[in-house]
């Protein structure tokens, strides 16, 4: 399933990391959207929510999603998201 993900992700244009072969970037016209895979589960953001929305049903289309929202925990790490948009990130658990 990786790598027909890995084919989708770059008939979008994305690239892959050299570094770490699950992390995938897209830059266009000032927009940024990076993806960061870990087995089944997925973390996109960017720059730009209108291209993250797009992103998400393009692949939605392909594959079957399950959108969980806003991230708060990922690998060990829990992510609070501040009033002011920043987020902050911990390992207390």
């Amino acid at each position: 399933m990786f790598d027909k993900l890995k084919a989708t992700l770059l008939s979008f244009k994305f690239s892959s990391s050299k570094c770490d072969p699950s992390f995938y970037v897209f830059f266009e016209n000032g927009f940024v959207v990076y993806i960061l895979v870990y087995v089944d589960d997925i973390i996109i953001t960017g720059n730009n929510i209108k291209s993250i929305h797009s992103l998400v049903s393009q692949l939605n289309f392909v594959f079957s999603l399950k959108d969980l929202g806003d991230l708060d925990y990922f690998l060990g790490i829990e992510v609070q998201r501040q009033k002011d948009g920043s987020l902050i990130q911990t390992q207390s658990k």
